[in-house]
């Protein structure tokens, strides 16, 4: 059976309600791979996937299911068998987790870019982006159920996205883009807004958008960079519990050296600070948090890139 189709993008969109820059809704998206959007929507409603539908898209993609299979199997996973049909990878691992596999393979397809360059960056924020999802799921299945306004999957999924627009700008800018995330820009480059007319979390909140994404996610990816998103003002609880993880998150995953474009090693744990979670202990404990997971981390790494890269 042959691969579902990626979702076309079209070339322009209306102006979506919470936009600040009209370049945004200028720039073309990537395609994004079917199961890309059908795993951010299983996610967004994690209390609730079903083990057959998560089975159905697994088996609609070939490279998918080989893929998922070979990380199923390595040993991150550490099973004592085996595992050779995706309905026993969702019967031993559980629907959530198998999702969030298949989210992070999915994005791993949206690595493909004009130019090596730009090729070389988008591995490096494909890379920080599943760090970022992995330490964000982490974070929140740290916190008592009873205090947590969302779920695990969702914070997988908004840690996993929320840099989708580094992916667009690259996909726009190459050559520009690829210098400002991949490391090669001057030691004060120019800002987003001077080089490409927006930032990154308004490229990538159109383009979530765009592409249907739930609501909480695409604020999420508009407001990560926000100072008073991030002091939860204006905020629900559940996304302003997304949020802060997934600020934080993307922090600690550069700390552990999985950076998607320049970082001060001096400021990079006292921004993570900033991300108030008294729910997962603080400062202090955000910091032992993601210092004990960076082993896990580079393992649970391994296991979804070494099939692609």
């Amino acid at each position: 059976m042959s691969a579902a189709p990626p979702v076309p993008a079209p070339p322009a969109l209306a102006a979506p309600p919470e936009a600040s820059s009209p370049s945004a809704l200028d720039l073309r998206c990537p395609l994004l791979p079917q199961t890309l959007a059908e795993a951010a929507q299983m996610l967004a409603e994690s209390d609730h996937i079903e083990a057959d539908a998560v089975i159905a898209m697994v088996e609609r993609d070939p490279m998918l299911l080989a893929q998922l299979l070979k990380s199923v199997n390595s040993a991150y996973y550490g099973l004592s068998r085996t595992i050779a049909s995706p309905a026993r990878a969702v019967m031993l691992l559980g629907p959530v987790t198998v999702v969030g596999l298949i989210a992070g393979m999915s994005m791993t397809r949206l690595r493909e870019a004009a130019t090596p360059a730009a090729a070389a960056a988008s591995d490096l924020v494909v890379r920080h982006s599943l760090a970022s999802a992995y330490l964000a799921q982490r974070l929140v299945e740290t916190i008592d159920p009873a205090r947590r306004p969302a779920q695990s999957g969702e914070a997988y999924t908004a840690g996993l996205l929320h840099d989708l627009g580094k992916l667009v700008l690259l996909h726009n800018f190459p050559d520009e883009a690829a210098a400002l995330y991949g490391g090669t820009a001057p030691e004060a480059p120019e800002s987003e807004e001077v080089l490409f007319g927006c930032d990154h979390a308004e490229a990538g909140a159109v383009a979530a958008e765009r592409s249907n994404f739930p609501e909480a996610l695409v604020r999420v990816i508009r407001l990560h960079h926000a100072p008073a998103a991030l002091a939860g003002e204006g905020l629900d609880p559940a996304v302003g519990l997304l949020l802060r993880a997934t600020a934080a998150s993307s922090r600690g995953a550069a700390a552990l050296g999985y950076p998607a474009g320049p970082v001060d090693d001096a400021t990079v744990w006292s921004e993570i600070a900033r991300c108030d979670l008294p729910e997962a202990g603080g400062p202090e404990g955000l910091e032992l948090l993601f210092q004990d997971e960076a082993a896990p981390l580079a393992q649970y790494l391994d296991a979804l890139l070494a099939p692609v890269l």
